[in-house]
C-alpha cells in the first residue's frame, strides 16, 4: 500500500471499431512507506523533483489524459478522535500542481495489528 503515480493517455480507436480499451497507461511506486502519509508525501516530493522533466515531457504528449498520485492510507479514526485529518504538505501540492498531477487518497480501513 505505497503511493503510486499513474499516468494514462487516450488511445485512438480510429479505424478500429473493436478496440477494447480506450485508454492506456502505467503505474510507478514512489514510496515504500506503508500507510504512513507523512513519509509517503516526503517521498513523493523527492520523486516529483527527481522526475519533473520527464513528467512535464509526458504531459506534452498529444494523447496524454492525466496523472494521479494516489496515497494509500489507513483510517485514523478513534473513539477520542472520530474526525481525523489527513494533510498534504505545501511543497507536495505546489509541485503536483505545477506538473499537473492530481492527488488522491485511498483508504484501506483500520491499520492491521502486528502479529506477535
Amino acid at each position: 500500500m505505497q503511493p503510486t503515480i499513474g499516468a494514462h493517455w487516450l488511445r485512438s480507436t480510429k479505424g478500429n471499431a473493436r478496440a477494447a480499451c480506450p485508454s492506456s497507461g502505467f503505474n510507478v511506486d514512489v514510496s515504500d512507506a506503508d500507510g504512513v502519509l507523512e513519509k509517503q508525501a516526503r517521498d513523493a516530493v523527492r520523486f516529483l523533483k527527481s522526475h519533473a522533466m520527464g513528467l512535464a515531457r509526458l504531459r506534452r504528449c498529444k494523447t496524454f489524459g492525466g496523472m494521479t498520485l494516489d496515497f494509500g492510507v489507513y483510517d485514523r479514526t478513534t473513539a477520542e478522535r472520530p474526525w481525523p485529518t489527513y494533510r498534504f504538505p505545501a511543497p507536495l501540492i505546489e509541485l503536483a500542481g505545477k506538473l499537473g498531477v492530481e492527488l488522491e487518497l485511498s483508504f484501506y480501513g483500520v491499520e492491521p495489528k502486528e502479529a506477535g
